[in-house]
């Protein structure tokens, strides 16, 4: 389900890339969808159990495929049920709706300025003057005249981003606040419970706020230059990416180291985000070199602003190039590396282990688990995962020893278990290797 999600993700950075370099850019719009189907964030996600964060991935997509593209209505309805994919979410699509006002305003702003060139036969613009296929009305042929209009879609843009700016915040703030807080045992939400200024009975300053967002900063700072590297850094030139800053935001805020690296899956809803803005500002410099002339005019200067401009040029010509350059031999870094490796093929004793020690559990039964053996077991008995506090006690626990997330990791599982429910309320039923299995004394 992770991949087919990953993969549907693909369609809406293609079709983003396919609108906006027009017929010519059949080649790079390919090549883009492929070096973001390689890109490591998605891998990540597919290397791990299923997590509900992959619904978002194609949301995601095509949200900002449909945003780039000038389509309002369906970016507004693809992003607004990300807030019921994870609470964080909303602040994401609070974020859309930030780059949709003010892109509205922005809009909206516009006003015709002076006489109207097209109307004045003494100038270049007017009709008689322009040879084929040029066209006086063409929005592009006006504003290198030097005309702009109020943007019809201005006031559109402000009221989509208004609605999804009130609805993310909303949607957020009640799962954090509210709806988590009032299932969770200890009622209260976890991801700001693990330590830090953020934590209950802590103080947050802004200065605090500055300290632990830039503590261990060489770690986050290597995340952010691997998240923009399969994008050749191109996506820095578009606002698009800004998009992107609460998720980053919320975690290098935490505590958890786990959060900061690339280890796990938290960087996948980042990559449609940097993909899909490295075209808009392709697509951006690209119109931008078109309105100055071509290359050699007098429109292009000489020095560090020729420089500049050359720089440009190379990424509007070889961005896609260099994308699919940069992202395929990246991915080789990943789990993608594993394909070629011929022990990914074969089942582990350990994994026959575990296979063993769920086999014990029946049907139905209720179980604590480690975090490898949550999915599996849930599909077919009550499962907890024994890290929570407040768990009731389950009828079965399973230890995987081995992958227990634990830090440092339980060298005597027994008699840790037996710290945890002293009196031998439960009884060693099953061991192999690291792998155990606890049943519940009646």
């Amino acid at each position: 389900m992770q991949a087919l999600l990953a993969a549907l993700s693909v369609f809406g950075v293609s079709q983003a890339a396919r609108e906006k370099f027009g017929g010519s850019g059949i080649g790079p719009s390919r090549a883009i969808a492929v070096a973001y189907g390689f890109s490591w964030g998605l891998q990540q996600m597919a290397s791990f159990d299923f997590h509900e964060i992959a619904f978002a991935v194609p949301l995601l997509a095509f949200s900002l495929s449909a945003l780039v593209c000038g389509r309002i209505k369906a970016a507004v309805w693809w992003a607004l049920p990300l807030v019921f994919v994870k609470e964080d979410q909303g602040f994401t699509v609070a974020a859309i709706g930030l780059y949709l006002a003010i892109a509205g305003v922005r809009a909206a702003a516009r006003q015709p300025v002076g006489p109207d060139p097209l109307a004045d036969p003494a100038t270049p613009y007017h009709p008689a003057n322009l040879t084929a296929p040029e066209d006086p009305a063409n929005p592009a042929t006006r504003e290198h005249a030097g005309i702009t209009s109020a943007d019809p879609d201005g006031r559109r843009r402000i009221k989509a981003g208004q609605v999804l700016l009130v609805w993310g915040f909303a949607w957020s703030f009640l799962a954090i606040g509210v709806i988590i807080p009032h299932f969770n045992p200890a009622r209260q939400y976890d991801y700001w419970s693990d330590g830090g200024i953020l934590a209950p009975g802590g103080y947050p300053t802004v200065t605090g706020l500055i300290g632990q967002f830039f503590h261990a900063w060489p770690d986050k700072l290597q995340t952010i230059v691997l998240l923009l590297l399969p994008t050749a850094f191109i996506a820095l030139r578009s606002p698009l990416v800004l998009i992107a800053g609460p998720s980053l935001l919320l975690r290098f805020l935490s505590t958890n180291s786990s959060f900061w690296g690339t280890y796990w899956h938290y960087n996948v809803t980042v990559m449609p985000v940097i993909f899909i803005a490295a075209i808009d500002a392709m697509a951006k410099i690209g119109a931008s070199m078109d309105a100055e002339g071509p290359a050699g005019s007098a429109s292009w200067a000489s020095g560090s602003r020729g420089l500049r401009r050359a720089v440009l040029a190379g990424a509007r010509r070889y961005g896609a190039a260099m994308m699919l350059a940069i992202t395929v031999p990246l991915a080789l870094q990943f789990p993608l590396s594993t394909l070629w490796n011929a022990q990914s093929y074969r089942i582990s004793s350990h994994v026959k282990a575990a296979d063993a020690a769920m086999a014990k559990v029946p049907d139905g039964a209720t179980v604590q688990a480690t975090l490898d053996l949550l999915a599996p077991l849930a599909a077919r008995t009550g499962t907890f995962w024994i890290g929570n506090s407040g768990n009731p006690k389950t009828q079965y626990i399973v230890f995987d020893g081995q992958n227990s997330d634990y830090t440092p990791a339980i060298s005597d599982v027994p008699a840790f278990i037996a710290e945890i429910y002293p009196g031998h309320i439960y009884t060693q039923v099953f061991q192999s290797g690291d792998v155990y299995v606890f049943r519940r004394t009646t």
